[in-house]
């Protein structure tokens, strides 16, 4: 699948979505699960439904350039149903925007490619599903120039939002990795925070659910992953590894 996917137009939802992991290994809480796409966080154990995640993070100072950005944001996915908002690469050039992938209706590797930002400005994405009206609202906003990206909101077809995922994505094989056995920060994410369907709130992305670790590999060899949450669990670095 990595060879068929294009830096040109990132399907970023593809990468960040339950759907499009492959999970190598069978996670308990906490645990790290291992992915061909992913980095970051995920939370979520099949017991509780989500409505609410938000996230900033600092595209990275070469983005789409001279280093393995491909994209990174925020995901609400149910068994069927899943939304994404965020930072993708559009050639050398990264855009907010979003995917919607509902059974039926759309193309999984659509994404939406709304508003260019620039590298190392940082991004506040919000998602919002409304169990009332049943439709789930889509808020970006670049914190660095106070500009607003993306603002939409579309019909969630009586979503159930089971996972979360605040995670990123890089090239595999890397173009621009470390020397071997070094690593650097890539990208960070601070204030992520999720609330659930009956208003139980996360501390940060960590709640009653859990959360697990994605790490990006390559074989046995780990191209990228965000080993720590920090600050009560609202934050983490995405960190890219060098492999002999």
């Amino acid at each position: 699948m990595r060879n068929a996917i294009r830096r040109l137009a990132l399907p970023l939802g593809s990468l960040l979505a339950a759907g499009g992991l492959v999970l190598a290994t069978a996670a308990t809480a906490g645990a790290a699960i291992n992915t061909d796409y992913a980095t970051g966080w995920q939370a979520g154990n099949n017991a509780w439904q989500f409505r609410f995640v938000e996230a900033k993070f600092t595209v990275p100072l070469h983005a789409c350039g001279s280093d393995d950005f491909w994209g990174a944001g925020i995901s609400l996915i149910g068994s069927s149903d899943r939304v994404t908002l965020g930072v993708s690469c559009q050639g050398s050039i990264p855009f907010a925007g979003y995917q919607f992938d509902y059974t039926g209706t759309t193309d999984p590797n659509s994404w939406s490619h709304v508003t260019a930002v620039a590298s190392n400005h940082v991004i506040l994405e919000q998602l919002y599903y409304d169990q009332t009206t049943d439709y789930v609202s889509l808020w970006a906003k670049d914190l660095t120039t106070g500009a607003v990206l993306v603002n939409d909101s579309h019909y969630a077809s009586s979503a159930r939002y089971m996972t979360v995922l605040a995670a990123a994505a890089v090239a595999d094989p890397a173009s621009y990795a470390p020397s071997a056995g070094k690593s650097f920060v890539l990208m960070p994410f601070t204030d992520v925070n999720v609330t659930s369907y009956n208003g139980v709130h996360g501390n940060g992305i960590e709640g009653r659910w859990g959360v697990k670790e994605l790490d990006e590999t390559n074989g046995a060899q780990v191209i990228a992953a965000a080993p720590d949450l920090y600050n009560g669990g609202t934050a983490f670095n995405v960190r890219e590894y060098g492999n002999s």
